[in-house]
């Protein structure tokens, strides 16, 4: 059976690339994710078959929501403090954006199981597999006021993911205008 596995995202503008990319450290354990996939992603879906992605992909089309400004902010960690997972910055600026993954979620609710954990807008960093402490402890310190300039999400993606050992390949499925 053919499927594919997908998630809804607001990609990033180049400019906002470079200005993590000056986050990069060298960190035993922290595999840096490529500026070209970095992204906010707004609801994961998972596996389905193509007969759901098309319906997915059809029903997002319904979705009319503003543009909005949003920026990045601070970098923290998710996972257990003695073990975390993930390195990532927070996406702020605009309840647009709680607003926007809140009408996703109720399309997508209606073909697949959403995860039940709150929303935290984020984009993911790096991906840390017993990384050291000490090092984590200065990224943090280090860029703890960190602030990117301000960028306008003018549309939101359809995406799919291909699993790697290299790490994830992403691909736009389909692209939805904000107005």
């Amino acid at each position: 059976m053919y499927t594919k596995r997908l998630f809804v995202a607001i990609t990033l503008p180049k400019r906002i690339h470079r200005e993590l990319s000056s986050l990069h450290r060298e960190i035993m354990g922290a595999r840096w994710i490529p500026e070209e996939s970095l992204h906010v992603t707004l609801i994961f879906i998972g596996e389905v078959s193509q007969e759901i992605f098309k319906e997915i992909k059809d029903d997002l089309e319904d979705i009319t929501m503003t543009q909005m400004d949003l920026h990045l902010k601070g970098v923290d960690l998710f996972g257990p403090g003695d073990n975390p997972k993930i390195l990532y910055s927070s996406v702020t600026g605009s309840d647009y954006l709680l607003e926007l993954h809140q009408l996703i979620k109720k399309k997508v609710k209606q073909y697949v199981q959403v995860e039940k954990r709150d929303f935290k807008p984020h984009v993911t960093l790096a991906r840390l597999k017993h990384s050291e402490p000490d090092l984590l402890a200065e990224l943090l310190t280090d860029f703890h006021n960190f602030k990117s300039p301000a960028f306008t999400a003018k549309d939101f993606h359809l995406m799919s993911s291909e699993l790697r050992p290299e790490g994830a390949r992403y691909h736009i499925e389909q692209s939805y205008e904000l107005y």
